[in-house]
């Protein structure tokens, strides 16, 4: 597939030990770290899903987005997922590609409802809910004999 790319690739079988971890905050590239690098590296501008989030305490499968940066990846966390690429001139943006990320906290304020231009009774809304299921539903038979 020809950059840029519309489709981000899951990296698999990377998982982060405690020691990869204490060796790649002294600088170094661990085991999984090296295995999604060469991933990216053959594929600038691809963005890869290489880990997620699991909690707030910092648990997280895969390779951390932070270790990705100190080697000059770009990384990102949208939705808890791990988000990583080679920057370069051929890729899209990560929220073209994934969409805008869900926002978490205080839902929207539910719309201000207003009566219709019928002002029907909720009985009356009832009744002609139940007379167009009906018709729906009799054209929907009608059809299938025909």
């Amino acid at each position: 597939m020809s950059a840029p790319y519309r489709i981000f690739t899951l990296v698999e079988s990377c998982p982060q030990s405690q020691m990869e971890d204490a060796n790649t905050n002294r600088g170094q590239m661990g085991a999984a770290t090296r295995h999604v690098a060469g991933w990216m590296n053959a594929n600038p501008g691809r963005w890869f899903m290489v880990g997620e989030m699991l909690n707030r305490t910092g648990d997280f499968l895969g390779v951390l987005h932070t270790g990705l940066r100190k080697f000059g990846y770009e990384a990102e966390v949208v939705d808890r997922k791990i988000y990583a690429r080679l920057p370069d001139a051929s890729g899209i943006p990560l929220v073209e590609l994934i969409g805008v990320p869900k926002q978490h906290g205080r839902p929207e304020a539910s719309p201000d409802y207003q009566r219709d231009s019928f002002n029907w009774s909720l009985e009356e809304l009832r009744t002609a809910a139940s007379v167009a299921r009906e018709w729906l539903m009799g054209a929907e038979s009608h059809a299938l004999a025909a």
